[in-house]
């Protein structure tokens, strides 16, 4: 033992971040997890022997010390599955599933099947031996948290049907440790000391597990010392995220150096690029500590950049806060003078939960911008409060567009993040940025850097549009739809365009969401979408009564005083391309002027349209860029 002690001295005062280490090392070290009570003895001998017999071939042969962290994160998620009693929720909503769910799927099935679980999960707890384990531990200044089974038996979706349950596979967990030879049942049981029965899974020793890494020099000092650091910050104080991590930390240390190099290169791309002046370069790519420079930082230096904070302005004043964002973006943005900035919201009418839109609009040189975009969902009783719409770049680049400029105003933020990030770049720097930063897939890049579509442009195109009669089966109020969904859009396409007015292109989807009547359904959008051409009548589909029972189901009606009908082979939910075919024949057969012809590449969504060959020859020589294919 004193020979272990004293190799553990020296292997911490000699070894900084080597990322191998030895069979006889990586032995030791569980050894002290163990007299520590991290792992407890089953725990300790599994790894040992895992080691032994599968792992390690040669005496000299080295392993990544990371092995080690990536087996104590895994024992402490088995061992969280099996002192929540996930396993054994599980199985109870197997057997529930198979009892109620059956053929007959229905709400009042569901219910009984959630009242029930709900009570076998109560009494279930009362004597769960993992949650005794769990109730038995002392529990560290760091704990928080509450013990009880994390997962769901299904909801309801927005049509009311219930999900189905796979059950087994949410929880399944991915151990590259364990033997794959193992059933399930010698796994459980394996899981149920593999850590230590002192030490907790569920956060009550956060704090110490990290301490007693530090002191059998798992961690060394300074990587336990920017643990505290980012302590406060981490949301799921448990002990497997903790060493998550320290395996983080471990890796942007060890990667420093190489990466320093890469990011002071991206620095200097940003200089050359007029992005950042000399004087910001060159302070930039000064490191006093081993920390590498966020996004943020970098681009807090760019007198083309804004960074917005939501938390920075009144919750309760959305119109003073658009005002003061517009006003910060005029520095950006050269020449950029508006005036008449409005904000109003458009909600969802009788519904509990209300969707919400909010519409901007702003005058510039003679010209109104507006934009529409989601902006929240409303319960009854609350009050909207101040966010940053993910589209407020577009309506800018609206007013960019028509001044001809080369720049766009890009907006970027991540996934529930309150910054908003707006850059003023042209199309180069635009590059420069997304090939190397941090966040560039958080771009919205909603638009185009070309002028073809400006507001001028828009309206002769609409124009011309109209004079070849595209839009001659539409209603006045219709009609009016389509021009004030292009007033509140950014227009990149001619396809954009054309799908802001009804009845003129129709989308689908091969794999249905219409699991009742797909085929009467497209029939009918096509017949609007002809412009009086195709008038089906009498249209009958058997999709749903066939759906996963017959082979095949019924699609006809009546046009110009015959009948068409196809069996069409049922594919599942989805629809098979006769339905189309059936529909060309039909127009063919009766000698009018028009084909059905498909927008831009395959795919599984795929937006048709129906032109007379005057409107085919136009749109192909105006906009070749459309790539119209007649669908045959």
């Amino acid at each position: 033992m004193q020979r272990l002690l004293l190799f553990i001295t020296i292997f911490m005062l000699t070894n900084t971040f080597a990322q191998k280490i030895t069979k006889e090392e990586a032995i030791n070290y569980a050894e002290k997890l163990h007299e520590v009570e991290i792992l407890s003895e089953n725990g300790k001998n599994h790894f040992v022997n895992t080691l032994n017999n599968h792992l390690v071939t040669h005496p000299d042969f080295e392993i990544e010390k990371q092995l080690l962290y990536k087996y104590l994160e895994e024992c402490f998620e088995k061992t969280f599955l099996y002192r929540t009693g996930t396993f054994e929720m599980m199985k109870v909503q197997d057997e529930l599933s198979k009892k109620y769910l059956g053929e007959n799927v229905n709400q009042e099935n569901y219910k009984k099947l959630r009242e029930e679980f709900e009570k076998i999960k109560e009494d279930f707890y009362k004597n769960w031996e993992g949650l005794k384990i769990e109730e038995a531990i002392v529990s560290d200044e760091s704990y928080e948290g509450k013990i009880s089974f994390t997962g769901s038996v299904g909801d309801y979706d927005d049509e009311n049907m219930i999900e189905s349950l796979v059950v087994g596979k949410r929880y399944k967990v991915d151990i590259d440790f364990f033997d794959r030879k193992l059933g399930e049942e010698t796994l459980q049981k394996l899981t149920k000391d593999l850590i230590h029965k002192n030490r907790s899974a569920f956060g009550k020793t956060f704090s110490k597990t990290m301490e007693d890494l530090f002191q059998i020099g798992l961690i060394t000092e300074e990587v336990y010392n920017k643990f505290l650091e980012v302590k406060p910050k981490i949301k799921e104080r448990t002990e497997r995220m903790s060493l998550l991590y320290v395996k983080k930390i471990i890796e942007d240390i060890e990667g420093f150096d190489d990466e320093n190099k890469e990011q002071i290169k991206f620095i200097k791309e940003l200089y050359e690029a007029r992005l950042l002046e000399k004087s910001s370069m060159e302070k930039l790519s000064i490191y006093k500590e081993k920390k590498l420079k966020s996004d943020e930082e970098i681009l807090s230096h760019s007198k083309q950049v804004k960074i917005f904070d939501e938390n920075d302005f009144s919750a309760d004043n959305i119109q003073e806060g658009y005002q003061q964002i517009f006003e910060e973006l005029k520095q950006i943005i050269p020449g950029f003078d508006f005036s008449d900035l409005k904000i109003s919201f458009e909600k969802e009418k009788d519904v509990k939960v209300k969707r919400v839109e909010i519409q901007i609009e702003f005058k510039s040189n003679n010209t109104t911008y507006k934009l529409q975009d989601f902006y929240d969902y409303l319960k009854e009783g609350e009050k909207l409060e101040f966010k940053i719409s993910s589209e407020l770049n577009s309506v800018i680049n609206k007013y960019l567009r028509d001044v001809n400029s080369t720049k766009r105003l890009h907006q970027m933020s991540g996934y529930k993040y309150s910054k908003h990030t707006f850059l003023y770049l042209n199309k180069k720097q635009r590059t420069i940025w997304e090939k190397e930063g941090e966040y560039s897939g958080f771009f919205k890049m909603n638009f185009t850097f070309d002028n073809q579509f400006s507001t001028a442009e828009i309206e002769k195109i609409i124009k011309k549009l109209k004079k070849k009669k595209f839009f001659k089966h539409l209603t006045k109020e219709e009609y009016q739809e389509g021009l004030k969904n292009i007033d509140y859009s950014f227009i990149n396409s001619i396809e954009e365009l054309l799908l802001k007015f009804p009845k003129t292109i129709v989308g689908f989807d091969w794999e249905s969401e219409n699991l009742e009547n797909p085929y009467e359904e497209l029939a009918l959008d096509f017949g609007e979408a002809s412009r009086g051409v195709f008038k089906p009548k009498n249209i009958k589909d058997t999709f749903e009564e066939t759906l996963f029972k017959k082979e095949k189901t019924l699609f006809s009606f009546e046009f110009e005083d015959k009948v068409y009908l196809e069996n069409l082979v049922m594919q599942g939910d989805w629809l098979h391309r006769d339905f189309l075919y059936l529909i060309i024949k039909a127009i063919s057969e009766n000698g009018h002027d028009g084909k059905i012809y498909t927008i831009g590449e395959p795919d599984q969504y795929q937006n048709f349209i129906f032109l007379n060959e005057k409107q085919y020859e136009f749109l192909k020589e105006s906009f070749p860029e459309l790539y119209l294919k007649e669908f045959k």
